[in-house]
């Protein structure tokens, strides 16, 4: 038949089967190249109730037998290959490479729209999605990496690195609005509160609890709260008791504190180690204060130092004397917490005859008073010193308030109409203690209400001195 045409009309329906051609008969040396084109076969003349199953294998096709020029452009389509009939079965282990496509040859344009892969794709190159990659509930488009529901997890076996070239600058967004950024400033690493007046906040947890140590308020021109999240002041330190600032010295002699104004020091308090001394220090022209309730307690400067009380002057100190601020207005002791020694080399008492009223000569019942009251000087020793000192206690002179009295009433006269007697009572009080930097201070003792008679001794020696002066005066006019 090498010369004679081979028709559809030569060859009868059904006249070419599988009995007429015996096996392995037909061969690439039985045709000629090039004789079997799409020309020579009718659209549609072989399908698959033509080919018997299995018939198309590799066996039966001569290696690089199919090739670009072997199928017409379009040649392949879906119409042409049965729905799921290219199965893995039917195609050997790594028998689609590279190397059998084309450049190029598989576009979105040879893809029908969803190609969906069971099993895993891979890629030692890029692939492109110009609109889009969906994995799971991921999207990937553009420079967005969106996630539709659910949390997302970062989880690498190295460090996370975060690499921005503008200023390394990293936002922190919610629903649009970005209210945080870490970015670099020179060699600063900057982190900042995006958010009008919005406060960067510090939290951890203590035990169970979340706790705020730290609070920023930008609200407040960046007051500073740590233990505190509404500070009053630039920074402001709340702490448990005795538990708010330590300053901790790592030399070996003053702890310091330090205060300056507009980068001048100003003025300090420290502890001297060598010394074992809590000490203060103001700068020329300004006074070292003490306060208390909001009033001045103690004010030191150049020249001298003062007491106050209720932000009122009271005592005085200088290089000379320590005195009252007022003149006949402060006491030292009270009733209840007498002083128990003074020291003096000269007692000096106002007796300045302009501060006075007319001396009056004293009445016979006082005269008669001052002359029992001498009968009545004898000796004695205070209760508490023998209780403490026992035989060693030492012997006092004088007279008792009560004896006073009573000798005055028997001489019609009101002892304590004179300043020759006093009687004095307080009210109960009770202990008072604090506790600064772990030590506990006792500053108020507990005292029970009581009262106390006292002798005006300069007083009485005078009212005595004149009964003396009458009795002389009575031998001497005999």
């Amino acid at each position: 038949m090498a010369n004679t045409k081979i028709t559809s009309g030569v060859i009868a329906d059904d006249a070419v089967l599988t009995a007429n051609i015996t096996d392995a008969n037909v061969t690439t040396a039985k045709i000629a190249a090039d004789a079997v084109t799409s020309a020579k076969v009718a659209d549609d003349a072989i399908n698959s109730e033509h080919l018997a199953a299995d018939s198309i294998d590799a066996e039966h096709y001569a290696a690089g037998s199919v090739d670009a020029t072997a199928i017409a452009s379009n040649a392949v389509t879906t119409a042409k290959i049965n729905d799921d009939a290219v199965t893995t079965a039917k195609i050997a282990d790594a028998q689609i490479t590279t190397a059998l496509m084309a450049d190029d040859s598989i576009t979105s344009a040879k893809l029908d729209t969803n190609i969906a892969i069971a099993g895993t794709l891979d890629s030692t190159g890029k692939i492109t999605a110009d609109a889009g990659i969906d994995i799971d509930n991921f999207n990937i488009d553009g420079t967005t990496i969106a996630l539709s529901s659910g949390d997302m997890t970062l989880d690498v076996a190295g460090n996370i690195q975060l690499d921005a070239d503008d200023a390394g600058e990293v936002r922190f967004i919610d629903g649009g609005t970005t209210y945080a950024t870490i970015k670099k400033d020179g060699n600063n690493a900057v982190i900042q509160s995006i958010v009008a007046d919005g406060d960067l906040v510090f939290q951890g947890i203590d035990g169970s609890s979340f706790i705020t140590p730290m609070y920023i308020d930008m609200s407040a021109g960046g007051r500073i709260g740590i233990g505190t999240t509404s500070p009053s002041g630039v920074c402001e330190i709340v702490g448990a008791n005795g538990d708010q600032l330590h300053l901790d010295n790592a030399g070996d002699r003053f702890t310091q504190l330090t205060f300056f104004n507009n980068g001048t020091q100003k003025a300090g308090i420290w502890h001297d180690e060598t010394a074992d001394n809590f000490e203060s220090w103001a700068s020329s022209g300004y006074s070292n204060r003490s306060y208390a309730n909001g009033h001045v307690v103690l004010t030191m400067n150049a020249s001298d130092a003062h007491i106050s009380h209720d932000n009122t002057r009271r005592w005085n100190f200088n290089g000379a004397d320590f005195s009252p601020n007022y003149t006949n207005a402060q006491d030292i002791g009270t009733a209840s917490k007498r002083i128990r020694q003074i020291y003096s080399n000269n007692a000096i008492n106002t007796s300045d005859a302009r501060l006075k009223t007319t001396l009056t000569a004293l009445t016979t019942n006082e005269i008669n008073a001052s002359k029992l009251l001498a009968k009545e000087i004898g000796t004695y020793k205070w209760l508490a010193d023998v209780s403490e000192k026992g035989d060693n206690a030492r012997i006092n002179v004088g007279v008792t308030a009560q004896k006073v009295i009573e000798i005055m009433e028997s001489c019609g006269l009101t002892a304590l109409d004179y300043n020759l007697v006093h009687y004095d009572t307080w009210d109960a009080v009770e202990e008072i203690k604090e506790t600064n930097v772990g030590i506990e201070t006792t500053v108020q003792e507990a005292k029970s209400a009581g009262d106390m008679y006292s002798i005006e001794y300069t007083q009485l020696n005078q009212f005595i001195a004149a009964g003396f002066n009458a009795r002389l005066t009575a031998l001497e006019d005999a």
